[in-house]
This record gives structure tokens, C-alpha cells and sequence, in this order.
């Protein structure tokens, strides 16, 4: 994923007019790298075609196909002209986004840019000094709570409350509003009963909007906290909306739409009801995007402009999410549609509209200007049904398959520790006490790491805490969770939202070795935070296990008693992580990136993986045990033959000698 940063924008530059604007623009991507200098042509007849202005003071030039040829790597510039240029003979902008696209990734930047326009940004966009300032007024996202027809489903088949629990979480997922994960963290225990069989449960992990899902039985289900026939899901997140939030449950309370809700309705009565929006009961029409790099800003246009020479209503979905005008060119790029994806056009009855979907989708089929790579519909089908199966997959069956991390067969019975739930109030009393147990935190973790480095002879192990204290040592970390303690958050709150924040930054950079240090900044959290709440870690098994975890910090796996410890499993995770690191210095077997599924596994229940394949085998046969310990014993015997042999000079059987070498420039190397 592309992630915008301060380094991509160009602040307070002059330009005469639009053509010297161009002329820097171009300067910048080969400066960068991005591109060569015959890329400025590109750009040039694509302002021939039509002005790249996007409204607000915002443009987005970038060249036409033909000029991919002078394209390097997919990348994003932004350039801040505060006197403004003209750029479309009538606009001024004062921010130019400049795109040098071989791929689709830039349409994730397009989406965020294009919420921005949703606002007057203008004005900021022009006075902004900083490129940080820049930066969030694109990213800005305005409260909402996304509820539509498509979140609803009723007379649903339930055996028992995963069943709910499954079908809520699927309803978000296909409209991704939420995340793999947010299924784990849903609770029976945490059920809230509104009224009678209507029930409501949130989770606030794993989710990328805030959102709610309804599901209902097609009859009222017993279970251990009584009866439930409608499952209220909400999907919380920092944006939400909680004035839309508290209406919808005011509505829930009302006894005349309990009776409706616990009566035969379909979803489109329902979303009435609840005043969620409706998918208005037009004439469609669905065509696949065959455009390789996406709905982009050029096809878009087109798609604008074909539509605006009707007078009807025209609405676009993408792969049955919520109806966007077809005439809007910022709600089209906000859509982000990809190759291969469907598009869902709809039609205002008793209009020129209606007619109009046919050219529309053809169109469409045609490429909106643009070369088109034929979607093969039996595939595209396969391909959904397929990722459908998947997902049923994910969240009931145990995983065969995850990424090698550390070499060896280790088998043993299951110690499953799943992630942390940290209890801790959001506001504090007292800013000073607030501030004292932050800083004893800190001391508390900066010791113990200063214990493992002393207990440690391992130079990678070593390198990896001292790293961590760094990090703990940062000024900016301690400033930035200041300023949450300065608005009356708890230390455990003020903490917890900065790294939280910085982890997921961190884990949407492009270098995957970069961003898996992710679970560095979630790892030296986790301590502080357990400090903070007087958390108690687990105790060991006394026996050899197989440690199964969401994720596994470079500290968890150090403070591994080796001999006790068989192998590790984790859902998440690359072989590059720190943690797989560390595991391969200490001669743990690991396997890592199996998949949340993995949690489900019963404590006890025998485990066998392989650090050299990925292979994970749950409850394996006793001859499958057998067979492992002689693969095991095997390597270890090979193992032993190649060290008493490491030394000796490499000469082949006719006396010949090979020079052996290794020459490493990069640490990813």
C-alpha cells in the first residue's frame, strides 16, 4: 500500500503558469526517481485532452498510457504552490498531485485525497506552511457510520451464536469495513440485550470504518443468556459517529420497530426502519472493470462525462457496496475499483437513464479510452468463489500451511496465549499522577530489557533490545503521548493510542522488512501497557509445547525457556520479523503468518510443525510423529557432519579448490 508521507511533498513553490508548474513537477519525479524526463510529455497531452483539475485547489496530473514507458516505479508527489497557478483557464490550484502510475496502487492515495473534497479544503490547502499540515487535511475522514441495505440480512439460518457472531462479521468484511481478525475478538460475554431476543455486540479491532450489521434468525435461538433473534454488530472505530450511533439505538429501543424486527421483514423494510440507506429498486446493469490499472482519474472522467449527457439519476457500486452518482468524479475515485472488479450501474425509473445503462456499460467494456485486458467472467466467478471458500475457511478450519521462519520439526502439545485485552479507564483526574506512572512504567520495561541484554550472549538478541530502549528513549514518542495525557487521557490511553497509531503507520509501508517492525512498536507497548495495568503474564507449561500466539515480540521469544519451548506458531508475522530473528539465534523452531485460526486451536491438542516447509499438521498421527523424529534426528546428524567439516578447504574429488564467498551490500541481503 502507498502511504503518503512528509518527505512526498514539495512545499511553497512559484510557478508563472501552468506549463513551468508541469516543467517542476517533472523535475521532482526524476529528482525521486520515479520517472525520466520524457515523462513531461505525457503530462502535457494529457492537459491536452482535458485539465486534470479535481476542485478544492487540488489537481491530479499524470501522463497518458503511452508515456509509461518513461515510468521507473509507482509513486506519488505532491507540490504546494501558495500564490496559485491556473490551471483549467477558469481554477486556480494550489496543490498538484502529481502521479507516475505503473500499477493500481495509487488509487488507495486517490481514495484518501478524494474524501478531502467532500469539504472546502481550499483555503487550508493554500495557508498550510508545513508538508505535515498538507498531509492532514487529504487524510482527513469525517465522522460516519456506514449502514445500508447490504448490511442487513434477515431470515438467516443460525445453529448457535457463532453462527450469528459469523454471518454479522462476513456482512462488514464484503463491503470492507472490516478486517480478518474482527471475528476473534467478539465475545459472547460482552452481548448486551436491548430488548428481548434483540442483542447488540461491538468490536473495535481490525476495523477500517466505523459500521453496523444486522442479522436476523429466521426463529428466536436459546442460548446461555437467553433468547436471541436479531444480532446487532457494531464495528467501532475512532471516527464513528456516535450521534448516528446513539440515534439508531434510541431507534432500537422503540417497542413498534422491536415488533417489526422480530416479525418476517426483508432487509430493504428493515433499513426503512432503522433509516439506513436504501438500494434503491432501479433497472442495473453489471459490467467488469477491464481497465489494468483501475477506475483511475482519466477513465473516470470519461465515465462522467457519458454519464452527464443523461438527465436521470445514474449510481455506480463496486462489488455490491453502496451507490455512489455516477456523474461525480471525486465519489468515482473514492470508489478505488480495481481490475477485475464488478461495477453495478442503476438507472432512475421513467427516465433517458434507464437507456442510457446499456452505452454505459459498454463503455465500460471499451475501456473509457483506455486499452482494455479481457476479464474472463468463468475466472472472475471462480476467483470470488474461490476467495468466498476461503473465507469460510479462515474462520472454521485449522490451518495446513504458514511461512517458514526458524528450521526444524518440533511437535508438542499446544500453549495457546492469545492477544491481550487491556483493561484501563479512558480519562484520568490527575494529569501529574497520570504523568508519575507513565514515567515508572518506563523505568519498569527499560530494566527489565537492560536484564535480558546482560542474560543474553547473543548478538542479534542483543541488537534488537537495545533497539527497543531506543525506541522507549525516543523524545518525540514521549512528547506525542504528553499531549494525550495534556487532554486528560490516562497514561494507559495516552500510550496505547500513540503506538497503536505508529504501528499501523509503520505496517503500511511499501519495504516489508520495515514494515514488520510493526510488532516492535506493538511489542514494547504491550510491556509498557501491562505495567500501566498490572497485566500478570501467563505461567509456562512444565512440559516441552508448542507456544501458538497472534504474534510473538523479539521480548517474548528471548524470555523463552529453549529447553521447555518445542517450537512456535504465530497467525501473523514474516520470516524477516525480529521475532523469527530472534527464534532462529535461540534454535526454535517457527512457523509464523498462519492465520488467526490457529487461536482456535485447543490448549493440549498436539501440534507438529516444520520450520524448514510451513507445514502444520494439528493432532497428527502417531506414525506422522514417528517420522518427524527421524527427519529430526536426521538433520541434526547432518547438522553435525557439516561443522565438523566447515573448516576444511572446499575441494572437489579431483583435487580441485572452489572459492567460497559471500558478498552482502544490504541488510534485506
Amino acid at each position: 500500500m502507498f502511504v503518503l508521507e512528509p518527505k512526498h511533498v514539495h512545499m511553497n513553490l512559484r510557478a508563472k503558469d501552468k506549463a513551468t508548474a508541469l516543467q517542476c513537477l517533472v523535475n521532482i519525479l526524476v529528482e525521486d526517481q520515479l520517472t525520466t524526463a520524457e515523462y513531461l510529455t505525457g503530462l502535457q497531452d494529457r492537459e491536452a485532452q482535458g485539465a486534470t483539475y479535481l476542485g478544492q485547489g487540488i489537481a491530479i496530473p499524470h501522463g497518458t498510457p503511452q508515456s509509461r514507458e518513461f515510468i521507473k516505479q509507482t509513486g506519488i508527489r505532491l507540490a504546494h504552490f501558495p500564490e496559485g497557478v491556473v490551471w483549467d483557464g477558469e481554477h486556480k490550484i494550489y496543490l498538484a498531485v502529481v502521479i507516475a502510475a505503473k500499477s493500481d496502487e495509487h488509487l488507495q492515495v486517490l481514495q484518501i485525497l478524494t474524501r478531502a473534497l467532500n469539504h472546502d479544503v481550499s483555503v487550508q490547502v493554500q495557508t498550510a506552511t508545513t508538508a505535515e499540515q498538507i498531509i492532514d487535511i487529504l487524510q482527513v475522514r469525517p465522522d460516519t457510520l456506514v449502514i445500508h441495505e447490504n448490511l442487513i440480512q434477515t431470515q438467516t439460518h443460525v445453529e448457535d451464536i457463532d453462527d450469528f457472531f459469523w454471518a454479522a462479521a462476513k456482512l462488514l468484511k464484503q463491503q470492507k469495513l472490516v478486517e480478518a481478525g474482527f471475528l476473534s475478538q467478539l465475545d459472547p460475554k460482552n452481548l448486551i440485550q436491548i430488548q428481548d431476543a434483540i442483542w447488540t455486540i461491538s468490536g473495535k479491532n481490525y476495523v477500517a470504518e466505523a459500521a453496523v450489521s444486522i442479522v436476523q434468525a429466521e426463529q428466536v435461538l436459546n442460548f446461555a443468556q437467553g433468547q436471541i433473534q436479531t444480532l446487532i454488530c457494531i464495528a467501532q472505530h475512532e471516527q464513528l459517529d456516535t450521534v448516528q450511533l446513539n440515534h439508531l439505538i434510541d431507534l432500537l429501543f422503540q417497542s413498534n420497530i422491536q415488533q417489526q424486527l422480530q416479525s418476517e421483514q426483508s432487509r430493504h423494510e428493515i433499513a426503512k426502519l432503522i433509516g439506513a440507506e436504501i438500494i434503491p429498486d432501479w433497472p442495473y446493469q453489471p459490467v467488469v472493470l477491464a481497465n489494468k490499472h483501475g477506475l483511475h482519474a482519466r477513465p473516470a472522467t470519461q465515465l462522467v462525462n457519458i454519464s452527464k449527457t443523461f438527465k436521470g439519476d445514474i449510481q455506480v457500486a463496486v462489488d455490491g457496496g453502496p451507490y455512489v452518482s455516477a456523474k461525480s468524479l471525486t465519489k468515482l475515485l473514492a470508489l478505488g475499483c480495481q481490475y477485475g472488479q464488478t461495477l453495478t450501474f442503476i438507472a432512475e425509473p421513467n427516465t433517458d437513464a434507464v437507456e442510457g445503462l446499456t452505452a454505459i456499460v459498454q463503455a465500460v467494456k471499451n475501456g473509457l479510452g483506455e486499452e482494455v485486458e479481457p476479464v474472463d467472467q468463468s475466472e472472475t466467478a471462480s476467483i470470488v468463489e474461490a476467495e468466498t471458500a476461503w473465507e469460510e475457511i479462515i474462520d472454521t478450519d485449522l490451518p495446513a500451511q504458514g511461512t517458514a521462519a526458524s528450521s526444524g520439526l518440533a511437535f508438542g502439545p499446544a500453549h495457546v496465549i492469545k492477544p491481550k485485552k487491556f483493561q484501563y479507564e479512558r480519562f484520568g483526574r490527575n494529569l501529574k499522577a497520570e504523568k508519575e506512572k507513565l514515567e515508572i512504567a518506563l523505568y519498569s520495561v527499560k530494566n527489565t530489557i537492560h536484564q535480558l541484554i546482560l542474560k543474553t550472549e547473543i548478538d542479534e538478541i542483543k541488537q534488537i533490545f537495545q533497539a527497543h530502549l531506543e525506541m522507549l528513549d525516543d523524545p518525540d514518542l514521549i512528547q506525542q503521548v504528553h499531549q494525550g495525557l495534556n487532554q486528560s487521557l490516562t497514561a494507559a490511553a495516552a500510550w496505547h493510542d500513540y503506538i497503536e497509531q505508529a504501528a499501523q503507520t509503520q505496517a503500511a509501508l511499501n519495504d516489508p522488512l520495515l514494515a514488520e517492525r510493526a510488532a516492535d512498536l506493538r511489542d514494547i507497548g504491550d510491556k509498557v501497557l501491562s505495567v500501566l495495568c498490572d497485566e500478570v503474564m501467563p505461567l509456562e507449561p512444565e512440559q516441552a509445547y508448542i507456544l501458538v500466539m497472534h504474534d510473538l515480540g523479539p521480548g517474548d521469544v528471548a524470555r523463552l525457556d529453549k529447553d521447555r519451548v518445542a517450537g512456535i506458531l504465530t497467525a501473523v508475522g514474516g520470516a524477516s520479523a525480529h521475532s523469527a530473528i530472534v527464534a532462529r539465534a535461540l534454535g526454535i523452531p517457527a512457523v509464523v503468518g498462519a492465520g488467526e485460526q490457529i487461536l482456535n486451536i485447543e490448549t493440549q491438542t498436539t501440534v507438529l510443525i516444520n520450520g524448514d516447509t510451513g507445514a502444520i499438521d494439528i493432532d497428527p498421527a502417531a506414525e506422522q510423529i514417528e517420522q518427524a523424529i527421524r527427519e529430526r534426528e536426521q538433520q541434526k546428524q547432518r547438522r553435525q557432519q557439516a561443522e565438523r567439516h566447515c573448516q576444511e578447504a572446499a575441494m572437489t574429488v579431483d583435487q580441485h579448490q572452489v572459492e567460497i564467498a559471500a558478498n552482502i551490500g544490504k541488510i534485506l541481503d
